[in-house]
């Protein structure tokens, strides 16, 4: 509404200008035909004249053209400065731990009695749904850590469609993989209360000769933890193979038992994990389930809880990370050890990262083993999402929370809000300063009253020249060598008129004129003019002292 009231203010005033630039031109005297009664501004709308206006040099009529214009482009500005859209604000929110940042020791060593290092089935199949399918997981889970649980404070009700942040501390894993290049591994440190799965895994690689005349191409997949340990004393560490022979599988087993003294080289990739436990502080964004979208970490990453028996909590739990085959569960599949001629694993981290992977060209016996940098990303992955997941299956392992602990966050409400456009607003800034620098220039040069009537139809027009020697001659009126004026002149009637003429015969009219607009506001203020008529006065006084005397 106020551009478009702007804007037809702007487009009068150019209108009036367009009429009366010429004329003021003429009053000044001594003007060519092009920079007055030859220029026609006759373009609708009206400023659209721009470019007369800059030939005939008419510069405020040309700033007052532009300015009629920019008033469209306000229009559109102010138009879109104010956008209403959707926003994330933040409220205060309170929440409640649900467990302790720490491990029950009691609850812990309980848990691994029973399951003896090995990792619940459903906890194995949720990990596998989720990286098929994407299967939800539980809540206060991510791919790389669990979250220490919260909800929120008493007396509280969730926001529905609403998201929280809360800082809490994550929980995750690092496999730590490295390639081995030779199986036993050299300068192994031969430690008999806490052997190596490296070693058992030497063991296991050796593959003994069939008498079969039939050969053709196995393979075999080792997932080998190291020896359990029920009091934590010792580190983790795990061994994962491919490997690959030739010779008769089905008569594999048959062969260990009778010729065992004979194996057949085998090709194999060896990876040699040393796992080590991660926990920091992090800014989790969740829903009102615990879903977790998105964390931020907020402090360092430490490989303690800062509790005392910290360190041996962790080197029980890192056996969980993923699930370890049984001897039966690898005799099952094949009844020959697990060994092979298809693309079927026998473990299920194997399975696990093909589905990663969405490959099983690792399992091929016909390939060559894989490479082990192309495996290891896999690996490290596999196994922190399922640290995290097994984790969030089972908080029983963590101690309860103390009773009345609150810790603040946020709550993160979508909200309709009004925002300002920054690409307006700087284009409506910038039109508006120009349409008050050109308003200032406009009103404050100062303003001639000489015409006895507005020019603003033929009538009137006409009656300004019909006198004169431009009508009788008007190629000499219009050359550039004879200059007009406006005055009074005497006609070709030999009677005085008022009107515009060759300037030869022109006696220029003293214009009625004051100094503008801002003059006249300026004047309604006595003081402020008394003074500047006082000092114009002192200064006039002063040059006419230093001017010299006549002798």
């Amino acid at each position: 509404m106020f551009a478009t009231i702007l804007g037809v203010v702007w487009v009068i005033l150019n209108r009036q200008f367009c009429i009366l630039e010429p004329f003021r031109q003429l009053c000044a005297g001594k003007v060519s035909a092009d920079r007055s009664i030859a220029t026609t501004y006759a373009a609708i709308p009206a400023q659209l004249t721009v470019w007369r206006a800059i030939k005939a040099r008419h510069y405020v009529l040309t700033l007052l053209c532009l300015t009629a214009l920019l008033a469209n482009l306000l229009g559109i500005s102010l138009g879109t400065l104010f956008n209403e859209n959707k926003t994330v604000v933040r409220y205060h929110q309170s929440f409640e731990p649900m467990v302790a940042p720490l491990f029950n020791n009691q609850s812990l060593f309980d848990f691994h009695r029973r399951h003896q290092g090995y990792v619940p089935t459903a906890d194995t199949f949720l990990l596998f749904a989720n990286l098929t399918s994407n299967t939800p997981i539980s809540p206060w889970t991510s791919r790389d850590y669990f979250f220490q649980p919260h909800r929120l404070a008493q007396g509280t009700q969730a926001t529905p469609g609403a998201r929280y942040v809360v800082n809490t501390r994550g929980f995750g894993v690092r496999a730590n993989c490295t390639p081995v290049n030779q199986l036993p591994a050299p300068h192994q440190e031969n430690n008999t209360a806490c052997p190596s799965a490296i070693d058992l895994a030497a063991t296991e690689l050796s593959a003994p000769a069939s008498k079969h005349p039939f050969k053709e191409q196995c393979a075999r997949e080792l997932v080998i933890p190291s020896p359990l340990n029920d009091t934590g004393a010792c580190e983790f560490d795990m061994a994962i193979g491919w490997a690959r022979t030739t010779t008769y599988c089905p008569e594999m087993r048959i062969a260990r038992s009778e010729n065992a003294s004979q194996h057949l080289p085998i090709a194999y990739t060896t990876l040699h994990c040393q796992p080590y436990f991660q926990s920091a502080m992090f800014d989790a964004t969740v829903d009102a389930a615990g879903n977790v979208y998105s964390y931020n970490q907020t402090s360092q990453v430490s490989s303690d809880l800062s509790y005392s028996e910290s360190n041996i909590h962790t080197r029980v739990l890192l056996r969980y990370g993923i699930g370890f085959p049984t001897p039966s569960e690898i005799d099952e599949p094949f009844g020959n050890g697990g060994w092979h001629m298809g693309t079927n694993a026998a473990s299920w981290m194997s399975d696990l990262l093909a589905a990663f992977k969405g490959s099983r060209d690792f399992l091929d016996p016909k390939k060559p083993p894989p490479n082990a940098a192309d495996l290891i990303p896999a690996v490290e992955e596999v196994y922190r999402r399922g640290f995290a997941i097994f984790l969030g299956q089972h908080l029983e392992l963590f101690d309860k929370a103390h009773a009345g602990q609150v810790v603040e966050g946020k709550l993160l409400a979508t909200e309709t809000r009004i925002f300002v456009d920054e690409t307006s607003l700087i284009i409506s800034l910038v039109v508006m300063s120009i349409n008050m620098v050109v308003a200032i220039v406009i009103y404050a040069r100062p303003s001639v009253r000489l015409l006895p009537r507005m020019p603003t139809c033929i009538a009137s027009i006409v009656a300004y020249v019909a006198p004169s020697r431009i009508v009788a001659n008007s190629s000499e009126a219009l050359d550039k060598k004879n200059p007009l004026s406006f005055g009074q002149y005497k006609g070709l009637d030999g009677k005085p008129h008022t009107g515009i003429e060759l300037d030869a015969h022109v006696t220029l009219i003293k214009s009625s004129q004051d100094d503008g607009v801002m003059r006249g506001i300026l004047g309604k203020l006595p003081g402020l003019m008394r003074r500047r008529k006082y000092r114009r006065q002192a200064n006039k006084d002063t040059q006419e002292s230093q001017d010299p005397q006549d002798p």
